[in-house]
This record gives structure tokens, C-alpha cells and sequence, in this order.
């Protein structure tokens, strides 16, 4: 919805997009909750930048904002 935020819907159709792994709902929802740092039922490039930087990750905001556009449909 270009709304520069991912949603649960969005996130669900952009994590089994290309996967032949098809996870259930409760178990997206899990790692949904994990990414959606603040808890307001949406990714932001905040809460992706959070994410990498704990997993040692470095990207630039201009890489996060591009997730986030490429995935907010």
C-alpha cells in the first residue's frame, strides 16, 4: 500500500512469495512479532534496522528504505 511499512498481510505474501517452505500463519506471525520491534503491527525501517544491527548487519538507511518500498505493495 506504499505506505512505507510492512503489515502482517504484506509480510506474509512476501515471506512465502518464493519459498517452496510454506510455513503456517501462527508460525509467521512469530517471526512477524520478532522483526515488528515496537509492537504496532508493522515492520519499519526502524525495526529492520534494529533487527540487522543485532545480527551484526550493516545497512544503510537508503538499503532499509528500499526493503521496505520493494516489499510494501
Amino acid at each position: 500500500d506504499n505506505s512505507g511499512v510492512l503489515d502482517f498481510d504484506e509480510f506474509l505474501k512476501l515471506a512465502t512469495r518464493r519459498s517452496e517452505f510454506k510455513p503456517n500463519k501462527q508460525e509467521l506471525m512469530k517471526v512477524f512479532r520478532i522483526f515488528d520491534v515496537t509492537g504496532k503491527g508493522k515492520i519499519s525501517k526502524g525495526d529492520l534496522k534494529k533487527i540487522a544491527e543485532e545480527l551484526g548487519e550493516e545497512m544503510s538507511d537508503e538499503e532499509l528504505k528500499k526493503m521496505i518500498k520493494k516489499a510494501d505493495k
